[in-house]
């Protein structure tokens, strides 16, 4: 284009080519937390209905007489007005008066499509709006997600179904809250990028009509398909007060999740609600983790988000469970919670995550793979071979390994170079080999696409070059490592050091505190065990005793 010399500044668009635009959300303000940001985008993309106007409205609405034009209107209503629990009500308790036969199947597609146009959605008088209960059923098992949804507690998946109103509004909450949290990240240089590429991006496992890929928010996402993805907060909640709940709270909680006659299921979705009041110590989230089943069922015959395609159907229509076969509650429990657990290091480590009297091995994958390997790597005890439960079990070598039997142990790590994470997790490595004393890399081996060495196709060890590590060189960004983690002898490890590569290359936001990891194990270990060697401390850091036990002289 060009400018128009009457008027600098100007353009005048041409007769000919192509325009594209970008649209991106504002930016919220700084120190505003997620339930504002929410509120704010709310309010500003919403015009709100007063009374005099919902009465045209409503008259309007009594006097159609298809099911079709009925519900047209109310998705017109739905996307640009902003509503009352009252005008809400009035609509549903219309649409039973007026649509007969048609009501049945209407009434919950009603309610859940006007639903995102409350400016506050209390989840005690939701439920009210249908007075039928099994329409309320098919209503509450579409408008769950929304409900339960707490914008200052979003880790977690979420699993959407864009052609309907609460998948495609969730989705957009999803997106503002993400867009927020990577600007807070921005701000604070201090801390690492542990996201899955490297963009800081929360959004991680973005699954889109069944095809993985890469999410950016300037991704124009179509009205229908089917979103799968997980979120990750990249701050700790707790930084804004450390001081844990108090304990008889905690205690009042867990026996409500023990006691409550509702299951399970609507305990880890209630408890959501009120997570970001939480502060939580790793051995109170060990009880609050033991009051759930390891897996859930259904307590109740709603549906899923995707009984919107269906709620016009047969009424006898039997009813999928609210919760996927797949749900597991100590899973859910754990990922909902991991933010506010005042310790990382302990919270991901075998005294918590890798607890294999807590977690089973699905569970522990599933875990790893939902908040990313470097959220949920075991610092603290890289060496130890009961922790860091791998992906899947190894089937295939090593590269340049022959015969590697060592590949099944837990402290074995593989490291993509040419991934972010893969990247991030072989500089802790190398970087903590080269602080602790003694061999720590057995069974090294480099390789892959685009490596040659000279130890390639034999059974010697590769020697990690000191330009890797020295003087805040990196590895290059080509090749797969894998070693075993180990320490020859209990006094060569140096936890001081371990918790300063994780606040380096794992994003570990919390203070070192000797006391807690010494009073975390004293409150695990079995009365009749043998007691461990103690807990030395030297020039160069702490180190941790051996896990082996010690005769008493």
């Amino acid at each position: 284009g060009t400018s128009d010399p009457s008027d600098p500044g100007s353009w005048v668009v041409p007769t000919t080519g192509v325009l594209q635009t970008v649209f991106r959300p504002e930016d919220a303000a700084e120190g505003e937390d997620g339930p504002a940001v929410i509120k704010k985008w709310f309010l500003e993309r919403r015009r709100p209905l007063k009374i005099a106007r919902f009465v045209c409205v409503y008259h309007m609405y009594t006097q159609l007489e298809t099911e079709v034009q009925g519900m047209d209107m109310i998705r017109a209503l739905a996307h640009d007005l902003r509503l009352k629990l009252c005008h809400v009500k009035a609509l549903i308790k219309a649409t039973y008066e007026c649509f007969g036969t048609h009501a049945a199947g209407m009434a919950p597609q009603v309610g859940y499509t006007l639903l995102p146009t409350l400016e506050t959605i209390d989840k005690f008088t939701v439920p009210a709006l249908i007075e039928n209960e099994k329409h309320r059923n098919v209503f509450l098992g579409v408008s769950l997600p929304l409900v339960c949804f707490n914008a200052a507690a979003v880790t977690g998946r979420y699993d959407l179904v864009l052609s309907s109103p609460i998948g495609a509004n969730l989705l957009q909450r999803v997106r503002m809250l993400e867009t927020w949290d990577q600007e807070r990240l921005r701000s604070r240089p201090e801390l690492t990028d542990v996201s899955q590429f490297g963009d800081m991006h929360c959004i991680r496992n973005f699954i889109m009509d069944g095809v993985a890929g890469r999410y950016s928010k300037d991704l124009l996402l179509p009205k229908a398909g089917h979103v799968q993805l997980d979120y990750v907060c990249p701050v700790r909640a707790w930084t804004n007060s450390t001081t844990p709940t108090p304990e008889f709270v905690m205690a009042q909680l867990v026996h409500l999740m023990q006691t409550s006659r509702l299951g399970g299921t609507w305990c880890v979705r209630a408890l959501r609600s009120v997570a970001h009041h939480l502060v939580i110590t790793p051995w109170t989230f060990r009880t609050l983790l033991r009051a759930i089943p390891g897996r859930l069922q259904s307590d109740t015959p709603t549906v899923t988000e995707h009984a919107d395609e269906r709620a016009g159907g047969d009424e006898d229509e039997e009813e999928p469970p609210l919760v996927p076969e797949d749900f597991t509650g100590r899973e859910e429990l754990f990922v909902m919670l991991w933010n506010f657990v005042t310790d990382q290091g302990l919270c991901c480590s075998r005294y918590v995550l890798y607890d294999r009297t807590l977690f089973t091995r699905q569970e522990m994958d599933n875990i790893r793979f939902r908040l990313g390997k470097l959220n949920v790597f075991d610092a603290y005890f890289s060496c130890d071979d009961t922790s860091h439960v791998p992906r899947s079990p190894v089937t295939t070598q090593c590269p340049g390994c022959v015969g590697c039997t060592a590949c099944l142990g837990n402290n074995r790590f593989q490291c993509d170079l040419t991934s972010h994470e893969g990247f991030l997790l072989a500089r802790f490595l190398t970087q903590l080999g080269v602080a602790e004393d003694g061999e720590n890399f057995a069974r090294c081996r480099y390789g892959g696409e685009g490596v040659v060495t000279i130890m390639a196709g034999t059974d010697f060890d590769y020697i990690v070059p000191a330009n890797w590590t020295a003087n805040g060189a990196k590895p290059p960004r080509v090749g797969i490592l894998s070693l075993t983690y180990v320490s020859e002898k209990p006094e060569y490890i140096l936890l001081k050091d371990r918790h300063r590569l994780a606040t380096l290359f794992l994003g570990w936001q919390q203070e070192f505190d000797l006391a807690l990891l010494e009073q975390m194990a004293k409150s695990l270990r079995p009365k009749a065990a043998k007691p461990r060697a103690s807990v030395k401390e030297t020039k160069t850091g702490a180190r941790l005793g051996s896990r082996k036990t010690v005769q008493p002289r």
